[in-house]
Parts: structure tokens; sequence; C-alpha cells
């Protein structure tokens, strides 16, 4: 994984040359007669505190005390034509607070963050509309590529073509190809990681290449389908050796010189039944690298009116990891997690809502989680791999303030151990506005109770000692002029095992 060093002063700093051929564009005179210019500046404080050994009397922490600046142009409507868009996005971000390094010795004490100073390039790409007139557009530069494989940052080019429409109905489809952004170079961004990635991959000079395309339909206004597939190359200086003793064909296509990254399909359905108010739903993803299933969603939902909700959902996920990275060898599992959820309108300003949720841990063969017995692999969890809880809610909002609570648990099914541990949270909060909306305030109050799944004596059939956490919430907000706005927040943790002692939150946000 990156190290808190590896900003824009790594030892390999480069930049594309498509990004800059984007600025040129940007900047250009033809540029300075847009339409419309757009500038947000948001300047941002964050810190907190993270327990570092959360289940034992250790009180050591690590405190983040991060700053960040971002800057967003955009011209909009640019050119004769108008059909021109171009978009800046720069961040700024540094961190005085204190981290482990790769080198810090055992023993030692916490030491301050190595990587202060990190200037990142979120967003640079122009937008040209009607290349072929209501037909073909063009997106060149970094962008960020939204489909049914999740977000990806890319530098590069994307055609997108309207080949049919028909009042709902239509057919669009995109192709795009680039290099992958990287995280060890000038103006990097790293937003989209997959685990396993290290400092040193893709240290050539273009460091890799990535290339999709997606395909949306829809028809007979009210079925919809999508299809979009994505495969990333990484070019290395050294070859990278199979740490997988049985070699195969996944392991062997992310290795060596040339390795591949991910190779994925993905794709969603569908449909609304308006007769009968009833939207129905899937979605799935699928590894070509290590032919797995990744992740697979399906559920309906029934509105009949605006004041009943009724959802029904299926979830399967498994963990997904680059593909030269060592994980995916290792024993990792899916989970499968079933959910029901009501929400009803009891009148205009009061609504109540109550679910229930049942997970299922995919796993290893069941075994003594201490054992040290010749044939053990390691510890394994012999506790129940179900785990299922309730939920409930009530709102009450009106126009100018808002009250309510939450609860929420998990336990086992069995009598053993549940996998995951039991917990449970309540909530109570609370806001109000004033000046007509231009300024507000909000208090949150959280109490959880957590028992331990994985401890010495679970597998004697003993229970972990609850551990209850109270947090305590405050915030403002206030837009004090029509490009002015700010925000501030305090949350407060008392007897906390999971997280730290308090955290602040502060952001200050400048229109033009």
């Amino acid at each position: 994984m990156p190290t808190a060093g590896s900003g824009c002063y790594g030892a390999r700093v480069r930049a594309r040359p498509l990004v800059w051929l984007s600025l040129f564009g940007l900047l250009s005179p033809r540029g300075a007669e847009a339409a419309e210019l757009t500038l947000t500046s948001k300047s941002v404080y964050h810190a907190y505190q993270l327990r570092l050994n959360p289940l034992t009397d250790n009180p050591a922490q690590r405190n983040l005390n991060r700053i960040y600046t971002t800057l967003d142009v955009g011209g909009w409507a640019i050119g004769d034509g108008g059909d021109v868009d171009a978009v800046l996005s720069l961040r700024y971000d540094t961190d005085f607070g204190t981290g482990f390094h790769r080198d810090t010795p055992l023993g030692a004490g916490i030491p301050a963050v190595d990587g202060r100073d990190d200037l990142d390039l979120m967003y640079l790409y122009v937008d040209w509309r009607n290349v072929v007139r209501g037909t073909l557009d063009l997106r060149a530069g970094r962008q960020l590529i939204l489909d049914d494989l999740t977000w990806y940052s890319l530098d590069g080019v994307k055609l997108s073509g309207h080949l049919w429409r028909s009042g709902e109905d239509g057919l669009e489809v995109e192709i795009y190809a680039g290099l992958p952004v990287r995280i060890d170079l000038l103006f990097s961004s790293d937003p989209f990681l997959l685990d396993g990635t290290e400092l040193d991959d893709g240290s050539g000079v273009f460091g890799g290449v990535a290339f999709g395309g997606n395909v949306a339909l829809s028809v007979l206004s009210g079925l919809s389908a999508s299809l979009a597939y994505r495969q990333e190359l990484e070019f290395r200086q050294d070859t990278l050796v199979n740490l997988n003793r049985n070699v195969d064909s996944a392991a062997s296509a992310s290795a060596g010189l040339t390795g591949l990254v991910e190779s994925r399909i993905g794709g969603s359905l569908g449909y609304t039944i308006r007769p009968v108010a009833v939207d129905l739903y899937a979605h799935g993803t699928y590894d070509l690298l290590l032919e797995n299933l990744e992740q697979a969603r399906a559920g309906a939902t029934w509105h009949p009116s605006r004041d009943l909700h009724v959802q029904g959902e299926y979830l399967r996920s498994r963990p997904r990891f680059a593909g030269d990275s060592i994980f995916n060898w290792f024993n990792i599992f899916p989970y499968d997690r079933g959910r029901v959820e009501v929400s009803l309108q009891i009148f205009e300003d009061l609504t109540i809502d109550a679910g229930y949720l049942a997970q299922y841990f995919g796993g290893g063969e069941k075994g003594p989680l201490n054992s040290t017995t010749a044939g053990n692999q390691g510890a394994v969890f012999d506790g129940s791999s179900w785990s299922h809880g309730p939920s409930a809610g009530v709102v009450y909002r009106r126009p100018n303030f808002g009250f309510g609570g939450n609860f929420e648990a998990a336990t086992n099914t069995s009598g053993s151990y549940a996998f995951g541990g039991n917990y449970r949270v309540f909530s109570l909060f609370g806001d109000l506005s004033f000046m007509e909306g231009r300024f507000g305030a909000d208090g949150r109050l959280f109490v959880t109770t957590t028992q331990n799944d994985w401890f010495e004596g679970a597998d004697d059939g003993q229970v972990d000692q609850p551990r209850t956490s109270f947090i305590a919430q405050l915030g403002g907000r206030g837009q004090f002029t029509d490009f002015l706005s700010g925000r501030l927040l305090f949350a407060k943790n008392f007897d906390s095992v999971l997280e730290g002692s308090y955290r602040i939150y502060s952001e200050l946000t400048v229109r033009y």
C-alpha cells in the first residue's frame, strides 16, 4: 500500500502530455469567450483521533489534523455554438497529525506524518458536445468514468454516441481509452485505489493503459438495461514475481513486466411496473481475471402512495483487490445480506420506518480460534455464520425544525456467537433553521454497545463483556452572503472503544 509520503514530492515526478494539452485548451483565448464562468473554492479543517488498540487498555492514539483546499473552475457554453465546456478541479491536502511509517521501529513512539504537502489534479477535461450533430460527444482530459463498474479515474478520451432516442427510450454507447491515474506523479489523484497497489507499481514511461466502454438501453418506457467492460494493464520496469505457489492463469496474467490489473464486466437491469407501482432492479459485476462473482444485488420497491414505501433487497459481495495483490490468494470470502424496510408517513409531519436485516458470512473450515496444533493453518472463527437484527426510526419534520430517533441491532440465530459480533445502536437527533433557512444548527446523541466476536475464549462458548460508547455531536451552518457559506461540527466521544476522543470539522466555501 502507498505510504504517507507518496505525494507530489516522490522520487519520480513527471506530468503526462494529455494533462497539459487539456490545460492549454482550457486557458486558450477561445475559453475567455465563455458564456459563463464559475469558480468555487472550499477550505476544510478536519481533526480527530483514532485509538490504535481499541480492545485493550493501551491509550495510544493517532492524531489526524488535516487541512485541504479545493478549487473548481468551469467554463460553460464556450465557442460560437456553445457546445464546449471546460472543467478544472485542484486539491491541496496536508496533515499535521501523527502516524506510523514503514520504517518506524517496533516499540517507538508515534511520529509525525511524513507527507504534509500533496497537490492533486482531480479533474481537467474539455467536453465537446455535438461533434457529430445530435449523435456524438467527446470528452478529453482527466475525467471520472461512471458506469456499472463503479467510479474510475482516467487520463484519456471518451466518445459518447447517442444512437437512438424516442421520448424516454433510447440507446447510448460510450467507449474510452487512456492512462490510469497513479499516485506517485505530479498532480496525481488517488481516490479510487484498489488494495494491493504498491508504491513502485507502474514505474515505466506511461505506467499502464486502460480501456473500456458501456452500452445503455431504455425501451417500453420502463425497461432499462446496461452493460460495461473495463481492462487495465500495468507496464513495469522490473518483473513482478508471482507469490502464488499454485500458479494459475489469473496469477500469471497479473505478473511479469506487463500485468493485468483488472478485467471486469458489469451490468444492470431495471423495470417499472406502473399499474402496480413496483420497481424491480438487479445489478452485478464479474471479475474476469479471477473468475469470481464480485457483487450481485437484486431488489424490489413498492410505493402505492406517497405515504407508504416498501423495499426488499438481496446483496452478495466479495472483497476486490488489484490483480497482482497477494490478498487474492488468501482465504477471502463473500457475504450475503438480505433486508426488508417499510416507511410510513402517519401524517404530513410524522414518518416512521422499520426494517430487518440478515447476513451470512461465508468462510473457511471451522476450527479452534487459539489452536497451535501442527495441522492448523491459522485462526478461524468457530461461532455462527449468521447475524440478524431489527431497525426502526421515527422523524417529525416541520419547515424550520425537526427531530427524531433511530435504533438498530444485530445478534445471532443459534445461540453461538455471531460473526461480526453483536451490537446495538441508538441515536437521537434534532435540527432547526432560521432567517429563511440561511442559518441552522443540529445536534445528535449516539449510544453504541458492542460485543466482540474474536476474542480469547470465544470457542469455549464464552460471551464478550459488552462495551458501551457515547458520542455527542453539535453542528452549525450559515449562508453569510450569496457567495460565502460555512459549516462547523464538533463531536465528543465518551468511553469510546472503536474511535478516539473527539472530532472537529470546519468548512468555508466561496462561489463566484
